[in-house]
């Protein structure tokens, strides 16, 4: 599928660890491509929040199928640009939620 026949979306959105889907998001439909950096780490899943269209992609995939360091980044990236997106928001998670892991 190439950018000219891939819809357009204002924001998009990456989900970081747990974050594999947006139930808030209505008339979803998945769009899967390549990329000229290779494939993203899953489909994207674009439809409307609010009359405002949004494309959403779970980072590690659908699943937690990529670690961190075998994330396809430039892939996910490109992927929005394909997609016509002006704004990303990524939600990560980093660190312990165990009192005994403290930060330095």
């Amino acid at each position: 599928m190439s950018s000219e026949q891939l819809p357009q979306f204002e924001i998009g959105i990456i989900g970081g660890s747990g974050l594999y889907k947006m139930d808030d998001l209505k008339n979803k439909k998945e769009y899967k491509f390549t990329t000229p950096f290779g494939d993203p780490s899953d489909a994207y899943i674009g439809g409307e929040i609010n009359g405002i269209k949004v494309v959403f992609l779970a980072r590690h995939a659908r699943g937690h199928k990529f670690l961190p360091h075998e994330l396809p980044f430039q892939a996910n990236i490109y992927g929005m640009k394909m997609l016509g997106v002006k704004y990303i928001f990524s939600c990560s998670a980093v660190g312990s939620l165990q009192e005994k892991h403290k930060p330095m």
